[in-house]
């Protein structure tokens, strides 16, 4: 059986199973519409370049990580050795020092949240000096609540010799660099569901252009569904006032609002807010499950609330 053959098959199973998901569903059309909904894949966009400078050989990395929930960290090694940790905000870059020529380096970065690893990325680097002429160009797009913002980043190999560069979004210059960096450049406030194109120009001491590199940028929104953390169990007092706000074990970029099951009787909670609040008036345990949902989700945690006491009457 050759390669194109199994890809035939692959693509017919995955139809026929979406499309049969789809007939039996409740809602043909929201089935269709999951279907269809951006996938939000987390991504790194590692690379590195060696560089030869003042005596002594370096490795250049960046990144320019897109999907990745706030609160993340990353995680830089070489050949199993921790460097250095980031956040998800500036720097995304870093520069490995006193390198040995003609030696091989397994660079890996690593994204974790709350002590899971969300994704991770594998750079094996040879320290040499015939290195291409590459910009590693790379864009990511962070959704605003009116815009977006357009995060660019680049990598030049050392073979570039060029003196400045210059960035272009379409035919507008956005700014011109220096060889020596940085690196990187937001481009505030585009709109939504949009296509950029944006150019990077390296220019050698005479103003002659060397290389450049071009990038298609859609800013269509990439839907995130809510996360969440466990939320503890709870003991309250019959006929006391309860006052208990949840929201803060949801996480989002998006708006959210919040329903539950479960309460015990006399207590609800608030779509707005999150918080759960009553008088409770029936002693026992009751099992709750609290979800919030957002434009692009939902996401649910359950706990036990006990209400203590003797009933009057």
């Amino acid at each position: 059986m050759n390669r194109t053959f199994k890809k035939c098959v692959f693509s017919a199973l995955v139809l026929l199973s979406f499309s049969t998901s789809a007939l039996f569903s409740q809602n043909k059309h929201e089935a269709l519409s999951s279907f269809l909904q951006p996938k939000c894949i987390p991504k790194l966009n590692f690379s590195g370049t060696p560089l030869f400078k003042h005596g002594y050989w370096i490795v250049r990395l960046s990144w320019n990580p897109s999907a990745i929930p706030s609160g993340s960290v990353l995680k830089l090694y070489r050949n199993g050795h921790f460097l250095e940790k980031f956040s998800l905000g500036n720097p995304f870059h870093f520069r490995d020092r006193h390198l040995k020529k003609g030696q091989t380096y397994k660079y890996k970065l690593i994204a974790r949240k709350s002590g899971t690893t969300i994704t991770s990325q594998t750079r094996f680097i040879r320290v040499t000096d015939h290195a291409k002429k590459r910009f590693h160009f790379r864009a990511s797009v962070k959704e605003k609540t009116n815009n977006s913002l357009v995060k660019l980043s680049w990598n030049p190999s050392l073979s570039f010799d060029a003196k400045k560069f210059k960035l272009y979004r379409g035919n507008h210059l956005l700014e011109t660099f220096s060889a020596l960096g940085p690196f990187h450049f937001k481009d505030q406030k585009r709109e939504k569901d949009h296509i950029y194109t944006y150019t990077l120009i390296a220019l050698n001491s005479e103003n002659e252009v060397i290389k450049s590199a071009r990038l298609k940028v859609n800013t269509k929104r990439c839907c995130t569904p809510p996360t969440s953390t466990t939320i503890p169990n709870q003991t309250f007092p019959l006929s006391i006032p309860v006052v208990f706000p949840v929201a803060g074990f949801f996480q989002s970029t998006l708006p959210l609002t919040f329903s539950a099951i479960g309460l015990p009787s006399g207590l609800t909670i608030d779509p707005t807010t999150g918080v759960i609040s009553g008088t409770p008036n029936r002693p026992g345990a009751f099992n709750v499950t609290v979800t919030a949902t957002s434009s692009c989700g939902s996401t649910s945690q359950s706990f036990t609330i006990t209400i203590q006491g003797i009933p009057v009457g």
